[in-house]
């Protein structure tokens, strides 16, 4: 196991949510002397309750350049992962509030990160920057092809995050690595009908026996998801071996379609609801998985949890947490 990380000061923002939690725990398994920027009173963040005696955390607004500037004093490293994400729904209701959140976040932490001579740091923007039109794997190159999703304030709050990055290394001397996630699920994600995406809310369904699993349009769309301790290894080793300004996606490697995807929590929970598909509404593209030939090439990467384990997982720690 590489020594890199060992003593380094790293900064996580958004350290208390779902993705940021797990890199918080493998930067501190590696011996980093880990920050982690939280929205809330730290006591009440059960994500963090096994390593609070191990990391330091700090109350902070990202959308405040001050704040940016104080959290990122001193830091050698910063993962920059919080950002304002959400349901399907969320994100066609609220484009305005979403961009101008993410990129509010992303500039000040960005210009914090300079000013404060930080060495490196992680943008970590989405699968979802790629038009809905392109070939199947998504390669990386596929990104800027369109101006595609204009109303969409997520996907060009990532876009821009991106191209933020580049600017910054051209008149900055920060190494920037970015990441482009696909379909992450695990324990610690959003099980409301704000945030949930499609595996929460199947399993919140499944296990709460109250509503049917509903899938939008006829079932039959394919897509891969990746395991979050899966990603949280391939940010930590994108940032050490690979901080290029160049975008490397990170996604899983076994196709299902959304009706087997329910079929199998329905049978790893033991529940009896009914699925159902909705072909009133629409069922977004029929094959959407990407490419993680680079992140193979460039690190190593591979997923190390099939999609049966890791909703396996899932489950059980939705159940513990109270469902």
């Amino acid at each position: 196991m590489s020594d890199h990380w060992r003593g380094k000061k790293v900064l996580v923002t958004g350290g208390s949510g779902f993705i940021g939690s797990h890199v918080v725990d493998r930067l501190v398994s590696l011996g980093a002397q880990v920050t982690a920027t939280v929205f809330q009173d730290p006591e009440n963040l059960s994500n963090l309750d096994h390593v609070k005696d191990r990391i330091r955390m700090r109350v902070v607004d990202l959308t405040r350049l001050d704040d940016c500037m104080e959290a990122c004093e001193g830091q050698e490293i910063v993962f920059s992962i919080a950002h304002a994400d959400g349901s399907v729904a969320f994100k066609k209701n609220r484009p305005a509030y979403i961009l101008r959140q993410n990129m509010l976040i992303t500039l000040n932490m960005l210009e914090a990160a300079s000013r404060n001579r930080v060495e490196r740091f992680l943008v970590t923007s989405s699968a979802e920057v790629y038009p809905h039109d392109s070939p199947v794997p998504t390669p990386e190159e596929e990104a800027f092809t369109k101006s595609d999703r204009l109303s969409d304030g997520y996907t060009w709050s990532k876009r821009m995050s991106e191209l933020a990055a580049r600017i910054w290394t051209h008149e900055h001397s920060i190494q920037i690595a970015i990441a482009r996630p696909n379909n992450i699920y695990g324990p610690r994600d959003y099980f409301d009908e704000g945030k949930g995406r499609v595996i929460p809310m199947f399993i919140k369904n499944a296990v709460e026996e109250d509503k049917p699993i509903v899938i939008w349009g006829n079932g039959d769309a394919i897509r891969s998801f990746l395991y979050v301790e899966d990603l949280a290894r391939g940010l930590v080793d994108l940032v050490e071996k690979y901080p290029e300004c160049d975008a490397v996606n990170f996604g899983g490697d076994e196709e299902i379609t959304l009706r087997e995807l329910a079929e199998l929590v329905l049978r790893l929970s033991g529940s009896r609801v009914k699925v159902i598909c909705d072909t009133t509404k629409p069922a977004g593209a029929p094959k959407r998985t990407t490419d993680i030939s680079k992140a193979q090439q460039i690190l190593g990467f591979r997923p190390s949890i099939s999609l049966e384990t890791g909703l396996s997982r899932t489950l059980e720690a939705y159940k513990k947490q109270g469902g």
